[in-house]
């Protein structure tokens, strides 16, 4: 039996590349926890995260592309703490 191609398989095919960005816009920051502080790549670096001075649903950032992509998932580092 032949597979169908659909999106999914399209998507899941594709390879996964890093993606040059800039940030474009943000709704605000919080202090030094700028929106460019997410293209740090050091999760355990406090500073590499961004924090936004609203806490309510209006938090964004936009990323300008170097090229139109069709991405399925963005990952950025962020501050995390080690539970013993």
């Amino acid at each position: 039996m032949k597979e169908e191609y659909t999106l999914q398989l399209a998507i899941k095919a594709a390879p996964q590349e890093t993606l040059q960005y800039s940030i474009y816009n943000y709704s605000s920051h919080s202090g030094s926890y700028y929106p460019q502080n997410i293209a740090m790549n050091s999760p355990t670096e406090q500073s590499s995260r961004w924090s936004s001075g609203s806490h309510d649903q209006s938090q964004y950032v936009t990323l300008k592309l170097e090229k139109p992509v069709v991405a399925c998932q963005i990952l950025f580092g962020k501050f995390h703490r080690r539970k013993f």
